[in-house]
């Protein structure tokens, strides 16, 4: 299994977006320890890709597709009035 940090503002069905992601690329949430600071969201998730850890390319898919969904979900609050 690997461990999968993600640290961003915190928001209402926000772990349950990110687990959708993951499930969308086939990786499987094993756990998860899940906290809120303030404002912000600090998880650690377990996760493997067919049983197995995520190798470097698997890894990099992850982190792209959480990078693109938290930035957008940034902007989009942004924007919103």
């Amino acid at each position: 299994r690997t461990e999968l940090t993600v640290e961003t503002t915190d928001r209402p069905g926000l772990l349950t977006d990110i687990v959708k992601l993951l499930k969308d690329i086939s990786v499987n949430v094993m756990s998860a320890e899940i906290d809120t600071v303030g404002l912000m969201a600090h998880d650690v998730l377990y996760v493997s890709y067919h049983g197995e850890a995520l190798d470097d390319n698997m890894t990099a898919l992850v982190t792209n597709v959480l990078q693109y969904y938290l930035s957008k979900a940034e902007v989009s609050k942004e924007e919103s009035y």
